[in-house]
């Protein structure tokens, strides 16, 4: 009984989660937290086991330290979205660079569905509300309308900062306006 428990953790530690952390809890900056869902379009529901990659740069505003700009960006990780399609991914806030807003990367796709790229502009953060029910209710009532519409595969999000200065941002990303990548050699 005890192997099997031992197996069974080792299969829970190796499943893909819905839940990620992007880099060490040390890394610096300021904790930003973001929630959404891959939907199709506006309207329909929520797609589960959709990869959600996502990638930014660092507090400096790098994605890469120097001389490993060929491993890929350091800050990324991928997230499968569960049965509501539903996603979070833990991180610090990116800084800017060549003076465009400071943004996170998004690459998904499933077993029918080719990689789409997503762009989420993250605008200034403004203050909420002491806590209550779910962080992901509260940000899709208090949040401000986004200043460029949902319709394409970048948009301009504003953060909500906690009382812990926990930034929060939440994203709907609908495959419909997505960049269809090109397929990998």
């Amino acid at each position: 009984m005890k192997a099997g428990l031992v197996t069974l953790a080792v299969a829970l530690a190796a499943a893909p989660a819905w839940d990620i952390r992007i880099g060490p809890r040390e890394e610096p900056g300021q904790p930003l937290v973001i929630v959404g869902h891959v939907r199709q379009d506006r309207g329909t529901p929520g797609l589960a086991g959709m990869r959600v990659y996502a990638y930014h740069a660092d507090a400096r505003g790098d994605y890469f330290l120097p001389g490993h700009d060929k491993e890929g960006p350091r800050l990324r990780g991928t997230a499968v979205t569960n049965a509501k399609g539903e996603f979070r991914i833990t991180t610090t806030m990116p800084g800017t660079y060549e003076g465009g807003p400071p943004h996170v990367h998004f690459e998904v796709w499933g077993e029918k569905t080719p990689r789409m790229a997503f762009v989420m502009n993250l605008m200034p953060p403004v203050k909420t509300k002491p806590d209550s029910g779910s962080f992901y209710d509260r940000y899709m009532s208090q949040r401000a309308a986004p200043t460029s519409a949902p319709t394409s595969a970048w948009a301009n999000h504003p953060l909500l900062e906690d009382a812990h200065g926990v930034l929060h941002g939440g994203y709907e990303i609908y495959l419909k306006w997505g960049i269809k990548m090109p397929a990998k050699k």
